[in-house]
């Protein structure tokens, strides 16, 4: 039996509107629009564009303070890795160490770079800027203005965090402080 031409979501303006934007949708999470996607995004795209909110959320405390966020965003038992000097295990040791990130450059930005999510992964290329008020890896406030890179992977667990594996380039960040002028 053939189906109406009419009321085909290709030749109806909603139909239409909502396959193109579920389609663009598909294609910002690197994924080709399917036949499937006029009915509405694969449980995968739902899931992989929950993980990446998720990982995103994951940089905002870093800019805003707030890092009550934490509470929602990483599992109660979220394993950091490597844990950084002093730094207690879990979600409660990780806030005051944002806390003194913040503390040492007090305008601190982050720009996400590149993402790149793949199953229960997110990895996340980043760029943290600010200005050096505070005592930092051992060096007095400069007042200088620095930027350094990041590298981290985010595993995704039901609806949280539950682990992530992070490089900083901490010796360039030592370099920009100590420089001379």
């Amino acid at each position: 039996m053939a189906s109406d031409p009419m009321t085909h979501p290709s030749t109806n303006r909603r139909g239409f509107v909502r396959a193109a934007a579920i389609g663009a949708g598909a294609l910002a999470l690197g994924g080709p629009p399917t036949i499937r996607d006029a009915a509405g995004p694969p449980a995968e795209a739902t899931r992989r564009a929950a993980h990446v909110a998720l990982a995103r959320a994951f940089y905002t405390p870093f800019s805003t303070g707030q890092v009550a966020l934490y509470d929602t965003v990483l599992a109660p038992d979220w394993i950091d890795r490597p844990l950084g000097q002093g730094q207690a295990a879990g979600r409660d040791g990780f806030k005051p160490a944002v806390r003194a990130f913040r503390a040492a450059l007090h305008d601190l930005t982050v720009t996400i770079e590149d993402l790149v999510a793949d199953g229960d992964k997110v990895a996340i290329r980043t760029t943290f800027r600010g200005t050096h008020a505070g005592a930092f890896l051992g060096i007095a406030p400069t007042g200088r203005r620095v930027a350094f890179r990041t590298a981290d992977i985010h595993r995704i667990a039901g609806d949280a965090i539950a682990e992530t594996w992070h490089l900083e380039d901490l010796f360039g960040l030592a370099q920009q402080l100590t420089a001379p002028r």
